[in-house]
């Protein structure tokens, strides 16, 4: 199974919190699958939350 590659951490977390407490180039690939832009989803979709993402992304990291 994927889940237990060594090469792969999957979190299941609150990843508005995770990305912005993240160390700087730290992170490989970030894969944000959201739900729509409303209610506890609503913070996937702002300036904020990709400013960490890409913070948090090592030179040459992918966001999808």
């Amino acid at each position: 199974e994927s889940n237990q590659d060594p090469r792969a951490t999957v979190m299941f977390d609150d990843g508005i919190k995770y990305m912005r407490e993240a160390a700087p180039e730290s992170i490989d690939v970030v894969i944000v699958d959201g739900t729509d832009p409303v209610g506890p989803g609503e913070g996937l979709f702002n300036h904020a939350f990709y400013t960490s993402c890409l913070t948090a992304l090592r030179p040459g990291g992918i966001l999808i």
